[in-house]
């Protein structure tokens, strides 16, 4: 007697292109706009000139800048640099937000307020809030890792300054 043979639904397919990357790549990401208290009426604004203009791509960081710290991709592609009094501007020299070392907190380029570094939970760990002072993670200054409210591991800065996201991902 023949005995049937299993057929599974599984089957392997060999394509002729890699699959889907998302992390192939470290586009530019839009302006966000900060989270309020109150719903605030938005007037309308006249746009700058300077929204208009174009702006030269540059891979190194203008040689008159006082620069605090220079962003790099995993690549090792410049992205952009921290002055030292704390404006952040990106690879087309725009001024795009600051960060206040003194106070532990951080804006945007029009100076509407992102968030903060509040308190000190224990020793090493202290907490991150943002603009509506909710808690929104943690630094553990220790271990140089950034972490969400569950404590989970979103990255961590290692020795050399490279930042490894939570997948090995790096910048």
């Amino acid at each position: 007697k023949n005995k049937a043979k299993f057929r599974g639904a599984w089957n392997y397919v060999v394509t002729d292109r890699p699959a889907f990357n998302a992390y192939s790549f470290l586009p530019t990401p839009p302006p966000v706009k900060p989270r309020t208290r109150e719903p605030v009426e938005e007037t309308p604004v006249e746009e700058e000139d300077e929204d208009d203009e174009e702006y030269e791509l540059l891979y190194e960081p203008p040689e008159d800048a006082q620069v605090w710290m220079e962003i790099r991709d995993r690549y090792g592609e410049y992205r952009g640099y921290i002055a030292t009094e704390g404006e952040c501007y990106s690879n087309t020299n725009r001024l795009i937000g600051f960060i206040n070392a003194e106070d532990g907190n951080c804006g945007t380029s029009t100076e509407d307020y992102l968030g903060a570094c509040v308190e000190q939970l224990t020793g090493n760990e202290v907490v991150v809030e943002d603009a509506i002072d909710e808690r929104c993670g943690m630094i553990d200054l220790g271990s140089m890792g950034i972490k969400d409210n569950q404590g989970s591991t979103i990255a961590e800065i290692d020795q050399s300054g490279v930042v490894v996201g939570n997948h090995g991902s790096q910048l």
